[in-house]
């Protein structure tokens, strides 16, 4: 996965202080793995190739987590909206 160096200070926001800490003299690169099926593990093979000067490769383990499913025991409950300008087509789902 490719990596990319982030400027100094992006990832904090304006805000409120990030959790993420980097020190001060650290650079910050950052990437993304993308389509990955939920609930299964996976080796995240890193390579950094700085063009001013050094490479490293490192490998990670990482489990994704599962998508969310709904409760068997979910209740629908069906609602209208009271200042609709017209009904609607169909009621419309509400989970509870």
């Amino acid at each position: 996965m490719p990596l990319f160096r982030v400027a100094r200070g992006a990832e904090q926001p304006h805000e409120q202080p990030s959790l993420l800490k980097i020190p001060d003299n650290a650079t910050l690169f950052a990437g993304s793995a993308l389509q990955l099926d939920g609930d299964t593990a996976y080796e995240l093979q890193l390579a950094l190739d700085d063009p001013d000067g050094g490479s490293k490769r490192v490998t990670l383990a990482a489990h994704t987590i599962a998508e969310p499913v709904a409760p068997s025991n979910l209740t629908m409950r069906y609602v209208a909206l009271a200042m609709a300008a017209a009904p609607a087509p169909r009621p419309i789902p509400f989970a509870a």
